[in-house]
C-alpha cells in the first residue's frame, strides 16, 4: 500500500546502516483489547521518539483481536502526509498501565513501535548502552488532573 512506503525507505535505511542495532533501543510491552484485561506476552518493541503513536503491524494487531478503526492522518519523518488505519488497545510499558491507547497500523515488516503517545509519561536514561524508563511523576499528575477535570465539567452540563 502506498502509505507504507515511507516505512519501507527507514527498514532499507536501517539494514543499509552499519551496526544500527547497536544505536536503537528495544523494550518490551504488553497490549490488551481494550478493557478486557487479557494481556499478551511481552513483546518486543522498538522506541521511538520520532513518533508521535504507537504504531502496530497489522499481523499482531488481527492476532491480538484488536479492531481496526477509521483512517488517521498521518506524517512520516520524509514529510510525506498520509492516512494509516488505527486501533484502540490498553498498553503496558514500563509499569504504567494506559487504557484505550490510539495505534497506527503499519505492515508486518514494521516492528511494533513505541511512540510519544505512551513516552510521555517517562523520563528516559540511557547509560552504559541501556535504557532506563522512569515514570514522570509530573506528566502524571498532570494527566490525572486534566481527567478528573473534565469529568468535573461533564458533570455540570
Amino acid at each position: 500500500m502506498k502509505f507504507w512506503r515511507p516505512i519501507h525507505f527507514l527498514l532499507n535505511a536501517l539494514k543499509k546502516s552499519e551496526n544500527s542495532a547497536d544505536r536503537l533501543i528495544f523494550d518490551s510491552i504488553r497490549l490488551a483489547r481494550p478493557n478486557t484485561a487479557q494481556w499478551s506476552p511481552p513483546i518486543p518493541a522498538l522506541v521511538d521518539t520520532g513518533s508521535s503513536d504507537l504504531m502496530l503491524p497489522i499481523g499482531l494487531a488481527r492476532k491480538l483481536g484488536l479492531p481496526i478503526g477509521n483512517l488517521t492522518p498521518a506524517k512520516f519523518a520524509n514529510g510525506q502526509l498520509t492516512q494509516v488505519p488505527t486501533v484502540m488497545a490498553d498498553v503496558n510499558f514500563a509499569g504504567l498501565q494506559l487504557a484505550n491507547v490510539a495505534c497506527g497500523i503499519g505492515p508486518d515488516e514494521v516492528p511494533l513501535l513505541v511512540g510519544m503517545n505512551v513516552l510521555r509519561y517517562f523520563d528516559m536514561n540511557v547509560r552504559d548502552g541501556r535504557a532506563r524508563f522512569t515514570l514522570n511523576d509530573e506528566a502524571v499528575t498532570n494527566e490525572l488532573q486534566a481527567y478528573v477535570s473534565s469529568k468535573a465539567d461533564d458533570e455540570e452540563e
